[in-house]
Order: structure tokens, then sequence, then C-alpha cells
């Protein structure tokens, strides 16, 4: 069997691995000149590893986990409260957080039985009331999602974290990118970087990759996992009317990434904006015992065009440097803006307001038996692993229809 994978994110290069290990002859097309997507890892000018992109590994997050034991990758911590940021001088206990979570939670539950197509603003408004808008919780929320907070349907609140809450964060040991990097290099020569895909056609015998160069790659079965608005661009045969919906009930949120070197440390590891949808962080380094010599910053939804352009990075610096205080940095802010990249055009999805987590379960059937997606936009959790779980399950799909197991 020939399979066809088109993108070397997490999401792709998962599902290429899983199907190589099963027999499969795999080619892996990548637009860019890099495997990793939305995990994009480099030096700053001092030689701290940041993250371009996806930053965070939760304890939860069992897929990607596994990949990074798979691959023998160690998984740091952060050594940052990701729940539990200061704002305006003030974090929440951990009771007072676990209350707000609750809180959310039944209140979402509710106005999303009663009010299918509520937004995650209709439930902060009936938690927290008119000035839900300054809750710590609120702020985290609305800054993570990476959109305003009225066009998120209100089930994304019910799904948010991993059972039990655990206030950290990982990452892997040499950068994010690292384990997509591995996952590539497994599959040698199988993976084609600088290979853009224009279309994808479909017939009862076999299924075809039209690459940017006019090249025709015949396959069995193909695993389209690009992000959420490529999609529809290079499918050359309609859709179900479930997919159709189901892609139609999501949006691709917009986030903007700073980071810069810094010649001492900051006195608070994680500060909220009151101001913006942006928060900024110190990580530990590998040994636990001091903090990385760099700061990073996330901005997400309507605040992330604030950091793009010209004028982007000096405003990033002064606007974390009135939040925190003198900083003594080193270097240029590296900036990285997802909505102005071609091959992702945002940030990750989220859902919009009717979205039903049943509408996940679609993507299961095979298209004309031999067409699949796998993608961040196809999970609950618009994350690394997120993404590597749909990878897997991509693999799944199309192992099952021809009655071969497959390794997780």
């Amino acid at each position: 069997m020939r399979s066809i994978v088109i993108g070397a994110g997490y999401a792709g290069l998962t599902a290429a691995t899983r199907l190589a290990a099963a027999g499969r002859s795999v080619t892996v097309l990548e637009a860019r000149e890099r495997v990793g997507g939305r995990a994009w890892s480099v030096p700053l000018e001092n030689g701290v590893v940041v993250e371009r992109g996806a930053e965070y590994i939760f304890p939860g997050e069992h897929s990607v986990r596994a990949l990074a034991a798979e691959y023998g990758i160690p998984i740091v911590t952060h050594g940052v409260t990701y729940e539990r940021r200061t704002l305006d001088g003030r974090r929440l206990s951990w009771s007072e957080l676990l209350s707000a979570q609750q809180r959310v939670r039944e209140v979402a539950a509710i106005i999303a039985s009663e009010r299918p197509g509520a937004s995650a603003q209709d439930a902060f408004l009936a938690a927290f009331g008119a000035e839900h808008h300054r809750h710590p919780y609120f702020r985290r929320f609305a800054t993570s999602v990476a959109a305003d907070t009225a066009e998120i349907g209100v089930q994304a609140l019910l799904g948010e974290g991993h059972g039990d809450l655990i206030d950290d964060g990982g990452r892997l040991h040499g950068g994010n990118q690292s384990l997509a990097v591995a996952m590539a290099a497994s599959l040698g020569e199988a993976v084609r970087l600088s290979t853009p895909v224009t279309g994808v056609r479909l017939s009862a015998s076999d299924v075809t990759a039209v690459t940017a160069a006019g090249e025709s790659i015949v396959g069995d079965e193909v695993v389209i996992a690009v992000p959420l608005p490529l999609v529809r661009e290079l499918l050359d045969f309609p859709l179900p009317a479930a997919v159709d919906r189901a892609l139609a009930s999501r949006a691709m949120g917009d986030a903007t990434k700073c980071a810069v070197a810094l010649q001492e440390g900051v006195h608070d590891p994680a500060v909220q904006s009151a101001e913006e949808f942006s928060w900024s962080w110190q990580s530990l380094d590998a040994s636990g015992a001091a903090r990385v010599p760099a700061l990073t910053g996330f901005t997400g939804g309507r605040s992330a065009a604030r950091y793009t352009g010209p004028a982007g990075a000096h405003r990033w610096l002064d606007d974390v440097t009135a939040l925190r205080g003198p900083l003594r940095t080193s270097g240029e802010v590296l900036v990285t803006a997802w909505r102005d990249d071609p091959w992702t055009r945002g940030a990750y999805s989220h859902p919009l307001p009717g979205w039903d987590r049943g509408d996940i379960a679609v993507f299961d059937e095979l298209i004309g038996g031999r067409v699949t997606f796998a993608g961040e936009f196809i999970s609950t959790t618009a994350s690394l692993d997120g993404a590597a779980s749909s990878g897997f399950d991509a693999a799944h799909r199309l192992l099952r229809a021809h009655g071969v197991s497959a390794t997780s």
C-alpha cells in the first residue's frame, strides 16, 4: 500500500511513522524547508532555544508524551504556573483557581444544555458578572484560546483542563521541534521538504497529490495533515455534508510569539497583562536549578496584531517593561506572527458557537475509502498533543480499513 501524507507537522509525522511501522510505503510532502509545522524551535543569540510556536506540554497529554518516550527525548518543566499568572500584582491561590474552574464549568454545562449556540463569553458573564473581563481565570483563557471569547463555542469550556488540574507545563529538552526532527529522521528519504501540494484528486482506484511543481504523486490512501485554513484549497473533490459542516464549525485564532535574551533574570516568572491578551514567562533550565536567560511572550486574539509590523518588537518590549519593571536584555526581540505565515494563516483552531463534540466523530469515516484528516482542528485540544493524537487516529483509521493493527 502506498500512503501519502501531506504535512510534516506533529500530526502528519505521527501518522506517517505509524503507517511506515505497519509496512506501508510512505511519502510525506511538506511545503516548508523544515519539519515541525507550528513546532519551531530556534536559538537566540545567547544560545537559549526558544519556541516560535507550540510551547507547553501538559501533564495529562499522553500522546505526545508517549512519542517523546519512544524517541528518547526527555520532557522538562517550564517551572511556570501556567494557570496562575500574576495579574495586577496578585496571583490566585490554588483553592481560588479550583473554585473558579468549577464555577465556569458548571455554568458552561447549564448554558450548553439550554443554548447549544451560546459562546464562552456568555458563560464567563454568567459566572463572574459584568466585570468578568478582569477575572484572572478569564484573562488566562481568553489569552490562550487566541480568539475573541464571543466567537468561541461554550462547549470549549467543558473540555478545559486534563482531569485533575496540575498547574505545570513541560517542554521537550532541546526544543519542541526536536521530536518532529526525530520522527522525520526515522522516515529518511520518505520526507520531501519544499514540496507544496496544490491539489488532491480522488478516484475509485487511487488518490493523487499534485505538487506546485506540477508533479503527480499517486497513492492508495492519503492523510491530509495541514492547518485548517488550507484544507479546502487542496481538495479537488466534494466532502460529505457532515464533514463539511464540521470543518465550518471551527475557525483559526491569531497569535504572536515574542522572545528576547536576558542579561539577568526577572522577578516574576509568569505575568499576565490586564490590558492586552498577553503574558510572558521565564522558564527553568533543564537542571531545574536556574532560569534560562530569556523571556518569552504569547499574545492571542485581537491583541496579537499589536506586536506585528516594524514597531511590534519595540512595542512588546515597552509593554513588558511597563508590567515587570526595567529589563536587562541583549540582542533583538524575535517576533513570530502566525497570521502572516502562508502555510498556517493563524495560530490554531477553536470551536465556533454551535460546535458540538460530536463533530469530531464525523472524521472517523474515510472519504472514498482512501482519504482521512489529521490535525489539532479535529481534536478536543488545539495543542501538540491534539495534533499527535489525531495523527495516531488517522493512521489507525487507514490501517483498520485494511485489517491491519497499528502500534500506538
